[in-house]
This record gives structure tokens, sequence and C-alpha cells, in this order.
């Protein structure tokens, strides 16, 4: 574990990369169409993505919690679409009030 100053140096070094439009991932090059990082950082980055989708696609385990087995016919486990199904209605009512 860092000590808590060291996090502070890392959370402005990253505001500072961020703010000048530097790649937040290796801070030498620019950061490319809008984002935070350059297309190297962003290639590797989905390709971990991509790695990690696989992985837990084949264990089997829920893909919003990753911890539970997801319910039969679903993706998700019970508890996971419950939370999903409450937070679309209040987006559904927040759409609907700014009507």
């Amino acid at each position: 574990m860092r000590p808590e100053g060291e996090q502070v140096d890392v959370d402005k070094l990253y505001l500072a990369r961020k703010a000048s439009g530097i790649c937040i991932g290796c801070g030498v090059k620019q950061a490319s169409n809008g984002t935070m990082r350059c297309d190297k950082c962003r290639k590797e980055d989905n390709e971990n993505s991509a790695q990690r989708h696989k992985l837990l696609k084949a264990s089997g385990l829920c893909g919003g919690c990753l911890r539970n087995k997801p319910s039969l016919g679903f993706k998700m486990c019970t508890s996971c679409r419950i939370i999903k199904a409450a937070a679309a209605r209040k987006r559904a009512e927040k759409a609907k009030e700014a009507k």
C-alpha cells in the first residue's frame, strides 16, 4: 500500500498531464482525438480489456459483479439484474421529468 502523500503526487501528475493534453498513461506523447491517452496506450488498453473480457466470459461469472454465477439463461446474477433494472427505471423517470 502506498503512503497517503505519494497518492496525492500521483493524482497531481494525472491532473497535470490531463490539463496539458499529454497522455496520462506514458506521459510522453500528446493525447489523441480528444482522449486522455496516446494511440499506443489506447491500443494497449483495448487489447488488455479484450483479453480480460475473454477470461471473464470463460470463467462463467456474472458480467456485473464478477462474483456470482449468472441466473439460468442470463449473463448477470439476480442481484445485478435488480440493480440494473432500478438504475434503468431511475434514468427513465429522469428523462420523463426533463420533457
